[in-house]
């Protein structure tokens, strides 16, 4: 079996362990054990690829991969950030670019890294980068109802004018159309049983979009470490010593400037220069947490960490519920369970 083979057949494996515990029907207890099996295969090929270097350096050695990261003028950071998430938890560096162009940001990076791991981060990022711009960056859906595409709408915090132009063609100005998006949205949180937290009276949509950005990210990154965790309840696995030294060393060839600074090395404070007071709170720092503590901002950090919980941690497409599912897949996730004991 060829390297490419043995890490597609590792990556199929990782797909359908997350894959069921991803499921919302999967039992909490099996879900944490499918992530954990699912990371303690992913350390396995790691293991088996280090035995392979260990016999001949020159099999395996660190590359050097460019990755478009998104073209978002409001969420160009949050995007960033969800990659160098995903490129820490497989071991991989990452350098990442901004660049205007006169209306967006265009970000770009720069991976380093094992083959493997930059497959397993890319999966990771572009799943989760997925589930971010549909709930963060919504479009009009042309199969639900006007209702239901103000409520999906207004819930990731786009301004009322926003939502109108996109789905009726409106002029930013037009009052009576921007009514309509909140009377559509009021409703349906209604038929939902929720509160309306966006309801258009004093509501700071940029402050709320902000804290449902952020909240997905925290939820990411919780889930992220919540997987390691579980595999390293598991035990029994080897460190993969001299690894992410590699890593680094070839991320510090391209970047010198990102090259940790010596203890010793650090130049003394110059003579009569004062040390640093310390910070204290000024009024701009309470009211920013003032803000950030309204109802709204509150509901956003929530519906962001939901949105988190959707995202696939091994790259698939979005989980079906288990009903839906085809008579081979039922017999996967059973052979699956029978693995797990």
């Amino acid at each position: 079996m060829t390297d490419k083979d043995l890490r597609a057949k590792y990556l199929n494996q990782v797909r359908v362990l997350l894959d069921m515990a991803e499921r919302p029907t999967t039992p909490p207890g099996e879900a944490d054990a499918a992530r954990a099996k699912a990371e303690a295969l992913m350390r396995k090929y790691r293991v088996e690829e280090e035995a392979k270097i260990a016999a001949d350096p020159q099999t395996l050695a660190p590359v050097t991969e460019q990755m478009d990261v998104t073209e978002s003028d409001e969420f160009a950071s949050h995007y960033a950030t969800l990659l160098e998430w995903a490129a820490r938890h497989v071991g991989i560096r990452v350098r990442s670019t901004y660049a205007w162009d006169g209306t967006k940001y265009l970000v770009k990076a720069t991976v380093v890294g094992y083959e493997s791991d930059i497959r397993m981060a890319e999966l990771l990022f572009t799943n989760a980068r997925m589930a971010f711009g549909e709930h963060l960056e919504p479009k009009p859906d042309p199969s639900a109802s006007d209702q239901e595409n103000c409520y999906r709408m207004r819930r990731a915090g786009l301004e009322r004018n926003r939502i109108a132009n996109q789905l009726w063609g409106s002029a930013f100005n037009d009052g009576p159309a921007h009514g309509k998006v909140a009377k559509l949205y009021k409703a349906e949180c209604a038929a939902r049983g929720e509160t309306a937290a966006l309801s258009g009276r004093g509501v700071n949509a940029k402050l709320y979009r902000k804290n449902y950005a952020d909240g997905f990210l925290n939820r990411f990154h919780a889930r992220l470490r919540r997987v390691r965790d579980a595999a390293d309840r598991i035990g029994g696995l080897p460190a993969l010593h001299g690894r992410e030294e590699r890593v680094a060393e070839a991320f510090y060839a391209l970047y010198p400037d990102a090259r940790p600074v010596p203890a010793g090395a650090v130049a003394p404070t110059e003579k009569g220069k004062r040390a640093p007071k310390p910070y204290r709170l000024t009024k701009a720092d309470i009211r920013r947490w003032e803000r950030a503590e309204r109802p709204e901002a509150q509901a956003a950090r929530a519906a962001g960490r939901s949105a988190a919980d959707s995202v696939a941690l091994d790259g698939s497409a979005p989980s079906r519920r288990l009903d839906d599912r085809t008579p081979d897949e039922r017999e996967t996730t059973r052979v699956v369970r029978g693995a797990l004991g």
